[in-house]
């Protein structure tokens, strides 16, 4: 197949690390908890949980499981959904131009066609190949409705996401050749490529830049004559002489019709030597001359900062926080071991959840100012509930959590907001609450009142508080859901409130409202 060229990457199992322990330690439990969600997107199980409870050793065997799991390869892309913003809610590019009926094709549209570039790197990821097979790959990831609309070799009568190649000449370098990211990043007759180029840098390299310094007292030949002035003033030449002659590369994407669907849907290989022409400029690789673009991916897949950003990137995605200079020594013990890991994800990751930070319960000194609680992204809120309950709140066949709510939950759409939200807020509690009362409500319909199983096997509804059944149930539930141990004050302000609501009506609405409170909970929501 056309992808075997990285099927005998050999796997490394997660090392010992020589992090020390943190100060203030999550409890073992809680610990699982954070993890088992960032790596799955889910809840323990009632079983890891005694694993840990009784030997909390295994909390790092319990990461290599979860880091095997199908659920993991949906992680990765959705942190780098946050770092990329290829998700978003609309492209210049519609259903229209397909003759797709926008009702029923509007969002499944524009979640596949911003997913293609996440779901090849987590695909790479998810499959223990070298990281920067991201930039060298010959494939793309596609479904079947990019097998219809895209130039794509994908399986016939496949289903699902599955590695599938363009037919129409582009370059293999990965992401950089899918239509998904492009999409996403467009470019005009007078930007040529030049914000495409940008975006390579800060998404693969993390230099952006938009941050660096620009000297605004140039020569009056910038108004003069802008194309001059780009390749001979000293303060435009600060940025262009390098980002110049990397746009020059990527000519083959240029669309001379913006709004073209078949310009945006093809690559036009005739257009790759345009660059030099339309920009004065040889192309190359920060002063390294490339004669296509293919080379590009090769220069990005040895340049050391694209080691070094993928690190980062994974970092602060569980970290949840930006990285700064006083992160040099963890980043640089995880670089290392990226290095020696020939550049494989997994134990990239399983290194990341045994740092100090990630394992404690309070700030760390170098970072007094940042909490150490993470809140469930709309993507995790969505299916931690929906394993929990088998409840998906949809709107017809699309989620509300991945769009009408997704900012409101605390999302980033890639267009307004472009990272997560950190701390709980009006919007973020009347989502939660919402979910949560529908959930509950549709849990006991199907589970107390229905086949009794799942979240409510071992009671039924005619279990009472004085039943060791009822306080049995309590506390499993305190456990799974919150990942703390039921004490007694707990137990006593949850069996009051199902009590009261009981008087109301009756054993139905009294679990709805037991149900309810927990997912609303910020031991739930954060994590």
């Amino acid at each position: 197949m056309i992808w075997t060229v990285f099927l005998s990457c050999e796997t490394h199992p997660i090392e010992e690390t020589q992090f020390e322990a943190p100060t203030d330690p999550l409890p073992s439990t809680r610990l699982l908890r954070r993890i088992s969600l960032d790596l799955t997107g889910s809840l323990p199980s009632l079983e890891d949980y005694a694993t840990v409870q009784s030997d909390p050793t295994m909390i790092d065997e319990l990461t290599e499981q979860y880091l095997d799991t199908e659920a993991f390869e949906t992680r990765v892309m959705f942190w780098m959904a946050d770092i990329w913003h290829t998700r978003v809610d609309e492209f210049d590019i519609v259903t229209d131009d397909f003759d797709l009926d926008s009702e029923e094709w509007w969002y499944k549209f524009n979640r596949s066609v911003g997913e293609e570039p996440l779901r090849l790197m987590a695909h790479i990821a998810a499959n223990d190949y070298p990281w920067s097979a991201i930039v060298t790959a010959n494939y793309t990831m596609a479904n079947p409705l990019l097998g219809d609309i895209f130039p794509i070799d994908y399986p016939e009568n496949g289903s699902g996401w599955k590695p599938a190649q363009y037919t129409d000449g582009r370059p293999p370098v990965g992401v950089l050749a899918t239509n998904g990211l492009w999409w996403r990043y467009p470019t005009d007759s007078f930007n040529k490529n030049r914000t495409r180029a940008a975006a390579i840098t800060r998404l693969l390299l993390c230099d952006d830049y938009l941050l660096r310094p620009v000297i605004f007292e140039a020569s009056p030949q910038v108004l003069e004559n802008t194309d001059l002035a780009l390749q001979t003033d000293p303060a435009c030449l600060t940025c262009h002489a390098s980002l110049d002659p990397l746009a020059a590369s990527m000519f083959g994407f240029w669309w001379i019709e913006q709004f073209n669907p078949l310009e945006a849907t093809y690559y036009h290989p005739e257009r790759e030597g345009m660059g030099a022409d339309q920009l004065s400029t040889t192309p190359a690789w920060f002063g390294q001359t490339v004669t296509s673009f293919a080379e590009v991916g090769q220069h990005i897949a040895k340049d050391p900062r694209f080691r070094q950003c993928a690190v980062k990137q994974f970092t602060q995605s569980l970290l949840n926080r930006p990285m700064d200079s006083t992160d040099y020594e963890m980043l640089e013990i995880l670089q290392d071991r990226f290095e020696t890991n020939l550049l494989q994800i997994k134990p990239l990751v399983a290194l990341i959840t045994q740092t100090p930070e990630y394992r404690s319960a309070s700030p760390i000194d170098q970072h007094a100012d940042i909490r150490t609680v993470h809140l469930l992204t709309p993507d995790l809120l969505r299916s931690s509930v929906k394993a929990l309950t088998n409840y998906d709140w949809l709107s017809f066949e699309d989620p509300y959590l991945d769009y009408q709510f997704r900012a409101m939950a605390g999302g980033a759409d890639g267009f307004q907001t472009f990272s997560p939200q950190l701390y709980p807020s009006l919007t973020t509690s009347l989502v939660a609450k919402r979910l949560a009362q529908r959930a509950s409500t549709v849990l006991i319909s199907n589970k107390l009142q229905g086949d009794g199983k799942g979240l409510f096997e071992g009671i039924t509804i005619a279990t009472m508080p004085s039943d060791p059944a009822f306080q049995k149930k309590l506390k499993d539930l305190r456990l799974l859901l919150h990942g703390y141990e039921a004490d007694d004050d707990w137990l006593g302000s949850i069996s009051t409130l199902w009590q009261e609501a009981y008087l109301i009506g009756g054993p139905d609405l009294a679990w709805e409202t037991v149900i309810s409170a927990m997912l609303q909970d910020i031991d739930y929501m954060g994590y």
